[in-house]
This record gives C-alpha cells, structure tokens and sequence, in this order.
C-alpha cells in the first residue's frame, strides 16, 4: 500500500509525519513554501547578526569572518526550528542521520579529487596567469585567514545543506515524486526544484523598489553543478552527511587556493582597494559617521575633469546616489557623506557625466567598521 499523501518515505521505511496544515499542502504550494521560506531564514538569520555584530567587533575589527559566522549558526537554528513546526517526527527524518555514511563518504572522496582539480585548472591557473585576483576587504592575516576558512570549510555547508537539500527536498519529494534517469543517476524533480531554489538564494535584490543587486553568472554555473550534485547524493542516501561535507569542501578549498595564490603573487597583500587617486578618512569608515572622500583626476580616466561626481551605495550598491564633489585645486576633488548605522561596505566609483573611474573595471568596495543591524 502507498504511503499517506502526509508521510514521505525513508530508507528503513521511516516516515515523516507532517503537522496540520502542512500535511494538506499539495505540489504548488509546496514549492511556494520552500521559495518563500529559503528566501525569509536568510533574513531572519541576517538580523540575528546584524544585532550580534558590533559586540564582535573587538573580536573581529576588519568584518572578515564573525558575521558569516553568526548568521550562518543563525540559519542553521532557524532551518531546525522549521523543521520541528513542519513535522512531529525526529531530525533524522530530514537528513541529520548516517544512513549508508560508508557511500556518502566514498562520494565525498571523489568529490574532493575531482573538485579539488577543477577549481585548479578552471580557476586559479587562470587567476595567476592573468594576475586577475579578487579584492578582498580585509587583511591576509593569520586571524582573518583561520576564521574565514574556518567558517568554509565548516559552516557554509552545515548552515545551507539542511535547509535547501534536508528541508526543501524532504518536503517536495511528497509530491513531486518523478526521476530523471541518467545511467545509474537518479534525479527527482524535488532535486531539480531545489537546485533552482539554490541557486535563486544566490541572487541579491531589494523588494521597494525591485532590483537586482548582485548576479554573477559564474556564482550560478556553480550553483547548478554543485546543486544538482548535492541533491543527487541526498537523495541517494537521504543523509546530509556528504553533502554538508561537500559544501563544505567546496567553499573552503577554493578560498584556501585564492588566499594562497594571492600570498605568493603579493607577499604584503592586504586591504584591498584603495589606490594613490582615491582615499578615504578614515579607513576604513566607521558606519554611522562621517566619512572625507578625495580623489585626484591627475593622470586617470577623468584627467581634466571640469565636474566630479561621486557615484556610491551600500553593501552592494543599494541606496545609490550621485553627489556632486567640490574642488580643491591641483586637480583634486573632495566629498564627505555619511554612513547608515547599518552599513557594511561603501561602493563608489567616480564620474564626470560622461568618463567613469572605476578602479579598472572592479569599483571600489570598502568594509566598514561598528555597523548595526536595522
């Protein structure tokens, strides 16, 4: 006999057994559920750590690693706390088991070869040749390095994994029951679901008014591969053990590579960012406070500038404005604005109407310190 439509069956013939009104919830509004609950416990857990952050300042002065920290623990919490409104059963029903750990662990070692190889090849052989490294917005210490390492190679998978393969899979594969077969592969639509989902959670944008406000297609092509590989294996063995592993891996050998390949190309590595035209006082600024912008037009994109504005935002360009600046002679030009209490990054690139200065295509983005959460 088939299972109830409120039950999803488990290796073991375990069951999980929805609560009321879940249990009536049919394919759509399933997914709508998933989509709209993987978008909001990113919130949630976003203001738990804009509350919690500034008394880790003193831990964590250049923002490089405490706040990922706390919002991914935020998250993992809120996912758990879902889970027990969504179900009466037991966290082993979401994915919190070793059922078949031996599998798991021999997919995680392939994973680990094979990952470790293309970040290589496709990533940092490229990165080096081109001396094309990202900036970063913190030093290369040893404290910044073991907590923002730490946080990839064990939070970034525990914190995602149980909400977007444990939950969103676990609650779809109710209803959306179809497999896509490839060989021995088997992929259920739930897995295809919650990889879009994935990969949507990777997109940045604000509500009033609409727009998007990160999007980075290599970002996406990663989600699809990673995602699909994540769901493939979750549904296999119905346990978060690889693919938390994985995440895990995946995020931290890529940064440990980046970091290394960034050490040997620049041995004094550090802040990123700001070059002789353009400085800052005081930097990095302090949000909610006042900070003095100059910038010298002398020998750049805007050399002979008759006007100087500066185009800013925050935390990834949102609440961008233009603000004219004034000029103080030689061919310098002056601005000071004022932080929001919440911001984490101040973006700006420069322009005099028709000429930008964009720091040679990557902008200027500058961590704060103190920010607070709304």
């Amino acid at each position: 006999m088939n299972p109830p439509a409120s039950a999803v069956q488990e290796p073991g013939a375990q069951v999980i057994r929805e609560r009321f009104p879940m249990r009536a919830f049919g394919k759509w509004s399933r997914l709508l559920a998933a989509l709209v609950l993987t978008l909001l416990l990113p919130i949630l857990a976003g203001k738990i750590a804009w509350s919690i952050g500034p008394s880790l300042s003193s831990f964590d002065p250049e923002n490089a690693f405490a706040w990922l920290w706390v919002h991914h623990l935020g998250q993992l919490l809120a996912t758990i706390g879902l889970m027990w409104l969504w179900s009466s059963g037991s966290l082993r029903h979401w994915g919190f088991n070793l059922n078949e750990a031996r599998t798991s662990l021999k997919w995680f070692g392939w994973f680990t070869l094979f990952c470790t190889l293309g970040m290589l090849v496709f990533g940092i052989v490229p990165m080096v040749l081109y001396h094309h490294f990202p900036d970063l917005s913190f030093s290369l210490n040893p404290r910044n390095v073991a907590g923002a390492l730490g946080f990839y190679y064990l939070l970034s998978g525990s914190g995602e994994e149980p909400l977007f393969r444990g939950f969103v899979m676990t609650v779809l594969l109710v209803c959306w029951t179809r497999e896509l077969k490839v060989g021995k592969l088997v992929m259920p639509a739930a897995g295809l679901w919650a990889t879009l989902i994935f990969m949507l959670a990777h997109i940045n944008f604000t509500l009033f008014p609409f727009r998007i406000t990160h999007f980075s297609p290599q970002q996406q092509l990663f989600c699809i591969g990673l995602g699909l590989y994540y769901a493939l294996v979750f549904y296999r063995t119905r346990s978060l053990l690889c693919p938390v592993l994985a995440h895990g891996f995946s995020n931290g050998i890529i940064w440990t590579l980046i970091y290394a390949a960034i050490a040997i190309a620049n041995p004094h590595a550090a802040h990123t960012s700001l070059s002789a035209e353009a400085t800052l006082n005081p930097d990095p600024p302090v949000s909610g406070q006042e900070v003095a912008v100059a910038y010298r037009v002398a020998g750049g994109p805007l050399a002979g500038a008759a006007q100087v504005s500066l185009h800013y935002g925050f935390d990834g360009w949102r609440q961008t404005t233009d603000t004219r600046m004034s000029a103080a002679g030689d061919g310098k030009w002056n601005l000071t604005l004022k932080l929001p209490v919440d911001a984490r990054q101040l973006d700006f690139v420069f322009t005099d109407g028709t000429r930008w200065d964009n720091n040679g295509g990557r902008d200027w983005h500058i961590r704060t310190r103190n920010a607070r959460g709304p």
